[in-house]
């Protein structure tokens, strides 16, 4: 590197650098949605950081031991080489790497060091768990090392097939080579098309667009919604912004509302209505308070919290926010869902981008909760209905494999009440499974356990309605087995022995309860009653 040379670097790095002048540009005139006003030099930066973008990589990866998930991470990272750039892509890639060490090994170098910096040690250092919305996180940072690889394949691919020289004593390529490379060329051209174009041709892909509708087709006019997620949100924006659509509602972005610049700009749009962070119980409450004379509505997306005060009703996409003691006006919105278009396939699985699933699994957590609220009704009918719907959306719904049983269960169809959570508990080893190949926290991993281990108590509680004590201990034990701390294994287990008048593992069982639960009062109270009993029939 000359000195001399050092201006001409500069000024190429300001011409590359300078299209982030729009930013603060743009901002000086005030758009309306002016992402953390980057007119002023200090924001500029802080835009420039992502240190106001919510530093997602950095919120993922921090409960981890640092280098924790590199491995995962830098596999995936190989898979997704292997898939961009099919078998061909990858030894040109490897040959162009050849070339430039043998021809021009300080642009070797240089390139293996920046392709080092943004693929390998960029995914160490971001450390993110390998689970599927972390990793498309992640994957919009491949970008950058991808582009260095088809430098190499571009140099492989010379190296191989077209003449090295330019000098009147080069030879020329013999065809065959030529012709080899064409050929492969071809191929390399024709695997990636085959490979990817059914994928990213979203022509015909309406889910997205449909989604939002759906939404609006179940808001009120001048309602106010609550939503989170990038897609949703910007989704929202853009009908309302761009396509002038439903600009009577005013759209609330949950992780933006405590945010000076999204205040000033939302007040704008909508005088009247307050706005402030929703990032708990409180902040929540205090929204639902000042809006209450306002229509309340937030999507599925959202990280709600319940407001003392109020309750929920689920209608469709949405679910509204009531005051107690107000009644809903009965204007059917809560069966829109049947009204919604699906264009396309809404199957969860069915794709291998992240976002289209992501807008189907809302559908799918929307008959969750309007099953759920049906459940609260006593009305099963439709609980089974909705749950049937949800696991059509996604088939990995252990919830609704649950609640699909309790129905059944409540209204004493035992058999079929056993047979759906024999099925739920497939879902939920599927679902562990996962979990540990995603490198879930610990917490979240008990999380599941318990609610998995609740599951064979209550399959536990089916057999023992049919006189099956020893399948009812046996499910019990697997719930123990499943998560050792819960102590409503131990009791039920109990109750089984207290039928025998097996006073010795009743009162084992219901100490090991208490063991676990010390204010477990029906472990508590029944314990002593054993104690009685044994001491009254060893005295007999």
């Amino acid at each position: 590197l000359r000195l001399s040379s050092l201006p001409l670097l500069a000024l190429l790095f300001a011409l590359g650098f300078s299209v982030f002048l729009y930013l603060p540009i743009r901002s000086a005139q005030e758009p309306l949605l002016d992402w953390n006003h980057p007119a002023e030099l200090s924001r500029f930066w802080g835009t420039l950081t992502r240190k106001t973008h919510g530093g997602t990589l950095d919120l993922v990866s921090a409960p981890y031991a640092k280098g924790e998930n590199f491995t995962a991470t830098f596999a995936f990272y190989l898979r997704h080489l292997w898939t961009g750039f099919a078998f061909l892509g990858i030894p040109l890639g490897l040959a162009g790497i050849y070339s430039l060490w043998k021809k021009h090994k300080p642009v070797a170098l240089a390139t293996l060091a920046s392709w080092a910096l943004c693929g390998p040690v960029f995914i160490y250092l971001a450390n993110i768990p390998p689970n599927p919305h972390a990793l498309v996180i992640l994957e919009a940072h491949f970008l950058l090392p991808n582009l260095i690889f088809a430098f190499w394949i571009a140099e492989g691919f010379a190296f191989l097939f077209i003449k090295q020289g330019c000098g009147p004593a080069t030879p020329a390529t013999p065809s065959w080579r030529l012709g080899a490379g064409i050929v492969c060329g071809v191929i390399l051209i024709a695997v990636n098309a085959a490979s990817h174009l059914p994928d990213l041709n979203k022509r015909n892909n309406f889910i997205c667009y449909d989604h939002t509708k759906n939404i609006f087709r179940s808001l009120p006019r001048h309602s106010i919604v609550v939503a989170k997620k990038d897609v949703q949100i910007f989704s929202l924006w853009n009908m309302q912004f761009v396509e002038g659509r439903r600009r009577d509602v005013a759209v609330v972005a949950q992780g933006l509302a405590g945010s000076f610049w999204y205040q000033k700009a939302f007040n704008q749009l909508h005088p009247g209505f307050f706005i402030g962070p929703l990032n708990s119980p409180d902040a929540w409450g205090q929204f639902a308070q000042a809006n209450k004379n306002r229509q309340l509505y937030f999507t599925g997306d959202t990280d709600f919290q319940k407001v003392r005060g109020f309750r929920e009703e689920p209608d469709g996409l949405v679910t509204r926010l009531i005051p107690e003691g107000q009644e809903l006006q009965p204007s059917g919105q809560r069966f829109l869902e049947s009204l919604y278009p699906y264009r396309g396939k809404y199957l969860y699985n069915s794709y291998r981008e992240f976002f289209t699933p992501d807008l189907i699994e809302d559908y799918a957590k929307a008959c969750l909760k309007l099953g759920g609220y049906y459940l609260e009704q006593g009305n099963h009918a439709q609980v089974r209905t909705s749950m049937t719907r949800a696991l059509a959306f996604k088939q990995l719904q252990p919830i609704a494999g649950n609640y699909l049983a309790f129905s059944f269960f409540k209204e004493g169809d035992i058999p079929e009440a056993i047979r759906h959570y024999q099925r739920t508990i497939a879902m939920y080893r599927e679902l562990l499974s996962l979990a540990a190949a995603y490198h879930a926290l610990p917490a979240t991993m008990d999380a599941l356990n318990l609610d998995f281990s609740d599951v064979y108590i209550a399959l536990g509680v089916c057999y023992q309605r049919q006189g099956k004590a020893e399948e009812s201990l046996a499910a019990y034990r697997q719930a123990i087995e499943t998560h050792p701390r819960n102590s409503k294994a131990y009791f039920n287990r109990a109750v089984i022995f207290w039928e025998r008048k097996e006073w010795q593992h009743v009162i084992a069982e219901l100490e090991q309860a208490l063991a676990l639960n010390p204010n477990y009062t029906e472990a508590s109270y029944y314990l002593q009653k054993a104690r009685q009993n044994m001491n009254a029939g060893t005295t007999r």
